[in-house]
Formats: C-alpha cells, structure tokens, sequence
C-alpha cells in the first residue's frame, strides 16, 4: 500500500510461480510420467535384460519426453487425461443432455446437468432469500445484488481508496467462519426496457402533447430493442461442516443453517458498507430461477423480463438441451466460450478490467473466485515458499548457474507473501473466468475476437478451456461459487 502523499500507485497482481515440482509440471503430473517410465523400464528389464529394454524403448521415450514437449500452453502430458476424459464422454454420451420433458424434476431442484445435478433451492421466510443447497459438498450459497456506483467516473485517487477498501472487503468475508469461497459474478443482459415502458405508461396520462407523446414512443422503442444492462453480483458460500457445531445450536438440518446464514449476511452486508459498496437485496427463487434459464437460454431473457412469474419454477430453470464440444458449449439457444483470464505481468491501475467487463454489444460473463487459505495452513505455505527458494538460489550458485530475472520474481513474491500472511493479512487463492456468449457460432467467433481485444486493451490474456467447457460453464457463468483446481488459482 502506498503512503498518502506518494498519490494513487499502480499494483502488480502476482502470477504464478514460474516453476514445477519436475520439469516445469505441478506434482501429480510429473510424478505420473516418473513412476510410469520407471516401471516399464523396470518390467522390460526383469523380463528381458538389456536387450529387452533397448527393443521397448519405444514405449517408455514417448512417454518421458511428453513432459517436455510443448502443446499451446501446456506440455504434452498434461493435456492427455484431458483429452482422454473428452473421449470418454463422446463414447457414453455424457458429452450431451437432454431434459425429461415429460418427466420432470420437483419443484425446488435447480435441473441443472452434469456435477450440479444435485443443487436445488431452499427458500429462507425470514430474510426472502433463496439459498441453494448443495447436499453432496455440503454447502449452502446464498446471492447478493450489489450496487457500486459509478466507480469509473471517480478520480484516481478515489478509486485507489475503493480498491483498497475493496480488498479488506475480500480479507473480511475471507476470515468469516465457514465461508469458503466468495464469486464476484458480472454480467451483460438483454434489456426490453421493462422499467422504461411503465414509466412511460405512468407519464403518458398527463398532460403531454400528441408530438411529445409521439416522440417519447419512438424513443422508447429505440430504446427497449437497442439497450443492454450490467449487473454484479456477490455469491457466498457457507460450509455446513465446518460450521456443524454452530448449527446444531440454531437447531440442526437446514434451518439451522439457514439461520447461521443470515447472520454471515448481515456481517456481509456491514462489511459491504464500510467498502462503499450496498447489498441492494438477497436474490429469491424466482431471480435464482431466471438467472440461471436465461444464462442457458438468452433467448428467452426478454420474454422472462416482462413475465417474470413463468420463470419462477426451479424445475425448468436447466437447460431443454445441451452439448458440450472441445472448444465450446451448445445450449438452448446460444452457444459458448469459456476462458481463463491470464493477468497482466505489468503494474496495473485500479479499473483496468474496464474494457473486459464492460463491452457493450458482446455478451459477458466476467466472474472472480476468492478462495481464503486458513491462517495456519497460510504461513507454513508461505514459510515453504521462501525456503524452497533460498534452497534454489543456494543450488544455483553452487553449481554455477547464473540467476534469470523470473527467478528474482519469484523469490521476492515468495518474501512478500511471508511478510503480509505473518502481519495478520488473510490470505486467498483467487482466478478470474469469462464466457462468451452468442446465437450461433459465427456470432460467436466475432464476439470471442471482441473479448480477446477487450483482453488485450486490460493488458490480459485469454486462455480458451479445451475439453472443459461443460464443467467451466457453471463455474463462470452461474452464481453457484463453484471451485476451481488449486493449480488454476493464483
């Protein structure tokens, strides 16, 4: 953090660490490749001596050296339990869904595919809210609409105080017992000018000229047929065994944790004004349920908008059919793209996502993920980090080895960590997703080269998620504070 008087200062985001547990890989791969090299080599030894080894190495180079060939932006190994998992589903059909029509669920499960079968929505008469309840994880999620002013209007200064107070938000909400991941969800929707209309419905029984009356018609067609809005939510997840204890104070079963879950949102809620930031209100079952078709269905957005009452059946909130390709997601009547946001290696100002969240005219869904690393677990991390490093460095210069700048990079950012863990700062793992979205996949390609300028202009990256679009989706896409692997986290 800077000092008042040094002004507003630009911020580096930390990036991963530039190496692996062997060969550049994170431990499970590159244990995978060693343990299996060794054990054919060994086999054809036993079985064969020399010779034999010498006729099987064929099989077990290939496998060596795919942990040092290059594939886009992975070695070779790492893209093969992808591709084999894609396979998989092709040959069983699990790669497509269709709803039973006919068939359908109960009323309260969320219909959704794949892993988030499971969910569905407990409706909580206190608060009004909607949690939705994951019994397999054992996790209740409660939405928040978010209002934020108008923040690219506000000097440098400003925004550097709000950014400031924005991450404390984060450390806050982080160290609440039994919150364990936190989704910042930001979204572009069709508009048919709802509110608009009645307005002018409102306005048109007083007294106003035929040519007024007139042109505020036509303004209000433009209007309703030309426009989009942004919304921003924050979705919270509540864990139902860490805080078991607590639970079976209020009761016991859901309604207990429905009541240890209002008590976290009026924490969340205190917490949000001190950030400058106002809870506006606890998303219901039937904003849950809409959010959730339309996001599937965008088509349906408009129609939804203005009866909002048919879209109010959790049952029907899924999507009618789905598809899922290497490089895409086909759903009712979009297709998508999902990307793993790369951050910028450079300083960066407050509000630098400004051109990536805010494309009028590309459909977007820009989320966050917040993960907070337990106090403990936090420092001897950061502690192995640094002496890993010294270890390294140490290595180096006892072989002669000359120090790279990514090196230097990685030692100070291990340094910093210890430094901020161990004066009290909570510590979170956190990654940014966005899907594209569009009618059809022509339309799509010309979004998906929007985004990637937008990306470009955030002085990010975008890194397509091949293989993994059906289980990327909901992460992305819907408020379900959906987790990622540790890897993809920073």
């Amino acid at each position: 953090m800077s000092k008042p008087d040094e002004g507003p200062q630009p911020e580096l985001i930390p990036a991963p660490s530039t190496r692996g547990f062997l060969f550049g890989l994170s431990a499970a791969p590159a244990l995978a490749v060693v343990l299996s090299g060794l054990v054919v080599i060994l086999a054809f030894q036993l079985i064969g001596g020399m010779q034999a080894l010498v006729v099987s190495a064929p099989v077990y180079i290939p496998l060596l050296l795919s942990a040092f060939i290059p594939v886009g932006d992975r070695k070779l190994l790492e893209w093969i339990p992808i591709a084999m998992a894609m396979i998989q589903k092709q040959i069983t059909r699990q790669d497509r869904y269709r709803a039973k029509i006919l068939a359908p669920r109960p009323d309260g499960t969320l219909a959704l595919p794949g892993r988030t079968a499971a969910l569905r929505l407990v409706e909580d008469a206190p608060s009004g809210a909607a949690f939705i309840h994951d019994p397999h994880r054992q996790t209740l999620v409660a939405v928040a609409r978010i209002e934020h002013g108008e923040f690219l209007l506000l000097d440098d200064t400003e925004k550097e105080e709000r950014s400031i107070l924005f991450s404390r938000l984060i450390s806050q909400i982080a160290s609440a017992e039994g919150i364990t991941r936190t989704q910042i969800i930001s979204r572009s929707i069709p508009d048919v000018g709802v509110g608009v209309k009645t307005w002018w419905e409102k306005q048109r029984s007083k007294a106003v000229s035929p040519i007024a009356a007139q042109a505020y018609d036509e303004l209000t067609e433009a209007v309703t047929t030309a426009t989009e809005r942004h919304e921003t939510l924050m979705v919270f997840s509540l864990d139902l065994r860490a805080t078991g204890r607590a639970i079976k104070s209020y009761g016991g079963g859901l309604a207990g944790a429905a009541a240890i879950m209002r008590a976290r949102m009026g924490t969340i809620e205190g917490a949000a004004r001190t950030a400058k930031l106002r809870v506006s209100s606890w998303l219901t079952r039937e904003e849950l349920s809409i959010m959730i078709r339309t996001a599937y269905d965008p088509a349906d957005a408009p129609f939804l908008q203005e009866h909002p009452n048919l879209g109010a059946r959790t049952d029907q909130a899924g999507p009618v059919a789905l598809r899922e390709k290497w490089t895409m997601l086909q759903t009712d009547s979009a297709v998508h793209k999902t990307f793993l946001v790369v951050w910028p290696g450079i300083r960066v100002w407050p509000g630098f996502l400004r051109p990536l969240v805010v494309r009028p005219g590309t459909r977007i869904a820009f989320t966050l993920i917040f993960e907070p690393i337990p106090r403990k677990k936090a420092l001897a991390e950061a502690k192995r980090e640094v002496i890993n490093e010294e270890i390294r460095a140490h290595e180096k210069a006892k072989s002669g080895k000359i120090s790279t700048v990514l090196d230097s990079m990685d030692s100070q950012k291990a340094s910093q960590n210890l430094a901020d863990v161990a004066s009290g700062f909570t510590d979170v793992r956190f990654a940014g997703l966005i899907t594209v979205s569009a009618a059809d996949e022509h339309a799509l390609g010309e979004a998906v080269e929007d985004a990637k300028t937008a990306a470009a202009e955030a002085n990010c990256e975008l890194r397509l998620m091949y293989g993994q679009q059906e289980s990327m989706f909901p992460i992305a896409a819907l408020p379900l504070a959906r987790g990622l692997r540790k890897k993809m986290m920073i």
